[in-house]
């Protein structure tokens, strides 16, 4: 992994006195926020009988790691920490390279999608249903590009890489790090396999998706580590989701775009390896 010894050690480390106490706060935060959205959602799905919901509610629950990130921050150190901490991981600050670099890969993986498109159907005209999904109906794909981004992107990157992962890293390994937080971002996806088409049909291809979380937290942390900011990583999360969840697209599509993902998490995974310090 590259060098961060120039990052705060508050964007790249964690707190200093974040302990299990202030992790069981996010944890417990996190889940809650986002399953008290996907909750009624799991419930009309598995008992046929309406509940409370409204328009982007899907939607409202990828704020839980933020949520979470904002609420273990306040019982570390109160409003002030709040503050410090949302200052440092919106920072803007970070080398132009990390603008090509996440621009060059989020390329790629369209150009992978095309490919794919072109080798399952024979034609790429319906590229031009890229992005679109029945739960952002007719909605051109820039603006489902901006939802994704200020969603899941904003709700989960600021959690997850800003405070969960940074904070595992002051006592675990990137590797380690991203395991533990492969494992809790997993359970935290559990209610919408109820109601979720997409993660309804993937069958044994179950088992690719947990390797592709894996994979993607590595180059994921990475990426976070190298800019100090969320800001390259909501952009990144962001155009994925768009390009993967689309429900009118050959379904072999996101196993492809995936597949790359996890290449690029297995060559990270082997560098931090090697630079690894014999025990």
């Amino acid at each position: 992994m590259p060098d961060t010894s120039q990052y705060s050690l508050s964007k790249t480390r964690g707190p200093a006195n974040a302990g299990h106490q202030a992790l069981l706060v996010y944890i417990l935060t996190t889940f809650a926020f986002s399953w008290s959205f996907w909750a009624p959602l799991a419930i009309e799905a598995l008992f046929k009988f309406k509940t409370w919901h409204f328009p982007g509610q899907f939607f409202f629950a990828s704020f839980g790691p933020l949520a979470g990130g904002i609420a273990a921050s306040y019982y570390l150190g109160g409003s002030s920490a709040v503050s410090s901490w949302l200052s440092s991981i919106f920072c803007f600050r970070f080398r132009r390279e990390l603008v090509y670099l996440t621009g060059a890969m989020l390329m790629a993986y369209l150009t992978v999608a095309v490919i794919t498109t072109w080798i399952v159907t024979g034609e790429i005209s319906s590229l031009c249903h890229l992005g679109q999904t029945q739960k952002l109906p007719r909605m051109p794909p820039i603006a489902v590009l901006c939802i994704w981004m200020l969603t899941f992107g904003l709700g989960e990157e600021s959690g997850w890489r800003g405070w969960l992962f940074p904070t595992l890293l002051r006592k675990n390994s990137a590797i380690r790090a991203a395991g533990i937080l492969t494992a809790i971002w997993m359970l935290w996806h559990l209610p919408a396999f109820t109601f979720n088409k997409n993660y309804q049909e993937m069958g044994w291809g179950i088992i690719g998706w947990v390797i592709s979380l894996f994979f993607g937290a590595i180059l994921l942390g990475w990426l976070f580590q190298k800019s100090g900011s969320i800001v390259p990583l909501i952009v990144w999360h962001g155009a994925f989701d768009l390009i993967t969840a689309s429900d009118y697209l050959p379904a072999e599509v996101p196993m492809a775009v995936s597949a790359v993902v996890v290449l690029q998490g297995i060559y990270l995974a082997r560098k931090a390896v090697h630079r690894s310090p014999c025990p």
